[in-house]
């Protein structure tokens, strides 16, 4: 077991990145690529604003025990939470980071149809994503954005679909995760509250393991438990327990979030 000191997550912040239309490639193919992006630095983004920080390091020991425990051909987690505003797309961004500062072959994909999180951390704010991909509006380079600022690949989100379920759990997407394998090192998805939809046991399927985040004094016992029950598709590898206040002068330090590892040595075959 290892402990991490990480920065409270901020997922249920308001401020979202203004909006930008897409260019247009010839054919009238939308192209990511034409316009730099970003990630945002925002004091939440530890792995890019405080990269000397107690908290960084954590998400880089996080990264080094999942590397170290995973087998060679595990290399697509999925990460979910029991229940809303529990900080899993906090931890998506800054654990995928994490790998991307050593491995540049990393994706991460906001694979949260219902309420998207990644794509307000990049700059100019990506308008295409997986539910345009999923639906034959774009092809799949066209929505893949490289970061200037980090080594990390984002598949956005995109809009809202009318039924996110359907998408994630059909065979085109099984079909993507594959095609993605064969692009990147690793690739890291982030999924809806495990214990309101189904949504993240679909995805899941196409995943070689999940890490669980909850949020300490948020997360009750029996919904931790639901959402370990839910998760069906593929072995629970760790759980992330994020936002732990030990006293005043860590949350003066800006110290004030924390999670435990926990490595399921009894994981699902």
């Amino acid at each position: 077991m290892s402990n991490a000191v990480i920065e409270p997550s901020t997922e249920s912040e308001e401020s979202m990145p203004e909006d930008h239309s897409e260019p247009l490639a010839a054919g009238g193919a939308p192209r990511g690529e034409l316009v730099p992006r970003s990630i945002k630095e925002t004091p939440d983004v530890v792995m890019l604003t405080q990269r000397s920080s107690v908290a960084a390091e954590r998400f880089r020991r996080l990264k080094t025990r999942l590397v170290n425990e995973s087998k060679n051909d595990e290399r697509v987690l999925s990460i979910t939470s029991a229940a809303p505003d529990e900080g899993k797309s906090f931890v998506s961004l800054n654990l995928s980071m994490a790998f991307g500062a050593e491995n540049p072959s990393t994706l991460l994909i906001d694979a949260d149809l219902r309420r998207p999180s990644i794509q307000r951390w990049i700059t100019p704010t990506p308008t295409i994503g997986l539910t345009e991909l999923m639906t034959d509006q774009v092809e799949l380079d066209h929505v893949l954005f490289p970061m200037q600022n980090s080594q990390t690949t984002i598949l956005p989100a995109g809009g809202t679909p009318s039924d996110p379920t359907a998408l994630l759990s059909s065979s085109k997407f099984a079909k993507l995760v594959e095609e993605l394998r064969n692009r990147f090192d690793w690739i890291l998805i982030d999924t809806p509250p495990v214990v309101l939809f189904s949504d993240a046991d679909a995805v899941s399927a196409n995943c070689d393991g999940v890490l669980l985040v909850v949020r300490a004094g948020r997360t009750p016992k029996p919904m931790f438990k639901q959402a370990i029950g839910s998760l069906t598709s593929a072995p629970v590898v760790g759980t992330v327990i994020n936002d732990v206040t030990f006293n005043l002068p860590d949350r003066q330090s800006h110290y004030s979030g924390y999670y435990n590892w926990y490595y399921y040595e009894d994981r699902k075959k």
